[in-house]
């Protein structure tokens, strides 16, 4: 299925806002995701893009872009990646992926990176069958129960 691939609008962020909610599981609090959202949009170290099928928003991709001293090198790091459930297993996630790395060679980055929750097990399938390898454990660690009243 070949849809669109583009960069995300402001008129998308309802979309986007659909999407990551889904992919999280949880309505997540809709003021601070349109911050975000808004400053992501307006800093070129950040890419939002979306998969557009007939005119509706049916995927999403956040990719960071960041010069890091471990890796002497500039490196991409895709931060969400989300279809929509009745789009899943139709190549729009491969889209999404094959757009986001032709973005990171562009802007000279050395390397894509993706961190995907443990619990997320077709997730991994997918990035594995995109020949991404799996070489790092992640480590968090919860410094506030509630948001910070600052947006």
């Amino acid at each position: 299925m070949k849809v669109l691939i583009r960069e995300a609008a402001a008129d998308d962020l309802s979309a986007v806002y659909q999407l990551i909610c889904e992919m999280e599981d949880e309505k997540l609090p809709e003021t601070e995701f349109a911050y975000g959202y808004e400053a992501m949009s307006d800093d070129q170290n950040h890419v939002i893009l979306v998969a557009e099928l007939n005119g509706q928003v049916v995927g999403t991709l956040h990719m960071r872009m960041e010069y890091q001293l471990h890796h002497a090198a500039r490196i991409a790091e895709i931060m969400e990646l989300a279809v929509l459930d009745g789009f899943r297993s139709q190549g729009i996630g491969r889209q999404l992926l094959a757009a986001a790395s032709e973005t990171a060679r562009k802007c000279l980055c050395e390397q894509l990176e993706v961190g995907s929750h443990k619990k997320r097990v077709c997730a991994h399938r997918f990035y594995q069958r995109e020949s991404m390898k799996k070489t790092h454990d992640k480590f968090t660690l919860r410094l506030m129960n509630a948001k910070c009243d600052f947006y």
